[in-house]
């Protein structure tokens, strides 16, 4: 599994379009954690590629974002606690968009919403949300570039599936650098 990528200067890199789109996909879904992740840009991943994934739970399906841009959005509001993989320990307020209407590199076109006032649509939840942070990624957009405040949050490490039998002296396979007694031994059956 690929360590997502938690340095500013790579994540402000804007993103080309992939020779190899379906490349980039396939290494997205291998290192995507359904329990812990919305969404995963290539860039998380230190690929330079305008391509993205998003696990729809709504639909059971993979939404591959591969050179999407937004093309309209209307009602802008203050989203609260919007955080990033790549930016752990902070949670941020930014300004997002309830109706965002996103074109993919076929030119078909898809309207997302977010909010109790459009309840009636298919498409009403989080996911417009993560959309729009994944295309910020495309463009070198981090949260801390487009915030309106941040505040500190715990950081919850993620618990390793080991597989395997690791002795108790070993290193961690966490990558820690910390024997696997005292780092992830007793985080397996949580």
């Amino acid at each position: 599994m690929i360590k997502v990528v938690t340095d500013r200067n790579i994540l402000k890199i804007k993103s080309v379009l992939s020779k190899t789109p379906e490349k980039t996909v396939s290494i997205l879904k291998e290192n995507f954690n359904k329990k812990r992740y919305l969404a995963l840009s290539a860039i998380q991943l230190g690929i330079n590629d305008r391509v993205a994934v998003m696990w729809d739970p709504f639909e059971d399906a993979w939404v591959e974002m591969v050179d999407w841009k937004i093309v309209d959005k209307i009602l802008p509001f203050q989203f609260v606690d919007e955080t990033c993989l790549s930016l752990p320990g902070r949670a941020y307020i930014t300004v997002r968009y309830r109706q965002i209407t996103v074109e993919d590199n076929k030119g078909n076109q898809t309207v997302w919403y977010y909010g109790d006032e459009n309840a009636e649509y298919e498409r009403c939840d989080i996911r417009a949300i993560a959309i729009q942070q994944e295309l910020d990624h495309f463009d070198g957009i981090v949260l801390e570039d487009i915030a309106v405040s941040s505040r500190d949050i715990p950081i919850i490490p993620e618990p390793v599936n080991v597989g395997v039998k690791v002795g108790r002296n070993e290193p961690c396979p966490c990558g820690s650098g910390r024997k696997y007694k005292h780092c992830c031994l007793n985080k397996k059956g949580e």
